[in-house]
């Protein structure tokens, strides 16, 4: 399966399933998230800017970033759960498409938040989503994001009742992508999170943006 095949996968498997994955979404039990998101608002300076990376409907997240934040742009690939998106956070810019598609301009963000998003993407472009990251946020701007533990060249196969999308490069590939680029890891945290149909791992990580030499 080629690259926009896969996108194309996950961009109408995430229409097809809105309403069940609302409900699904909502049974997840994930305490590191919480706690890193919180802390994550907590560092964002008064009047903050932030993207929010696969934002889906907006519920939780993204109208929790809007509630705190002068501007709030929030990007997902799925027609549907963008514009469920927009219905359910209203003064957030919200844009449907892909994220390595997104323009936006240098150094305008203070914060990024990328929650389950990456695995969505194909393996070949995690790297590249990270460098875009590194471009769109300003010095000292910070990231949160989980990645996927596992290493996954790319699985397509039903979920929750509709064909989806993952991949991953490991726990390890990440940590050695952030040390390579322009972050300061803060938090770097390894975690199970308990989903209505089973366990899944993802590494938690708040960065800050480094000036680039």
């Amino acid at each position: 399966m080629d690259t926009e095949r896969e996108k194309q996968v996950v961009a109408d498997g995430y229409d097809a399933i809105a309403d069940a994955f609302a409900a699904w979404s909502e049974a997840v039990v994930d305490p590191v998230r919480d706690r890193l998101f919180d802390r994550f608002c907590d560092m964002l300076p008064t009047g903050a800017s932030v993207l929010d990376i696969g934002c889906g409907s907006g519920v939780p997240w993204t109208r929790r970033l809007a509630d705190r934040c002068a501007v709030v742009v929030g990007v997902d690939i799925s027609p549907v759960q963008a514009e469920a998106a927009r219905h359910n956070v209203p003064t957030a810019d919200i844009r449907t498409g892909d994220v390595m598609a997104l323009h936006m301009p240098e150094q305008s963000m203070d914060g990024v938040v990328a929650l389950y998003a990456t695995g969505h993407l194909p393996a070949a472009e995690h790297e590249a989503l990270l460098l875009r990251i590194t471009g769109w946020l300003r010095p000292g701007g910070i990231l949160l994001a989980s990645f996927p533990a596992g290493i996954d060249v790319g699985w397509t196969g039903e979920w929750l009742g509709a064909p989806m999308f993952f991949s991953g490069l490991g726990t390890d590939a990440y940590r050695r992508l952030l040390a390579a680029g322009d972050w300061d890891v803060l938090a770097d945290e390894e975690a199970l999170v308990r989903e209505p149909d089973g366990e899944a791992r993802f590494l938690w990580i708040i960065a800050r943006r480094q000036p680039r030499a």
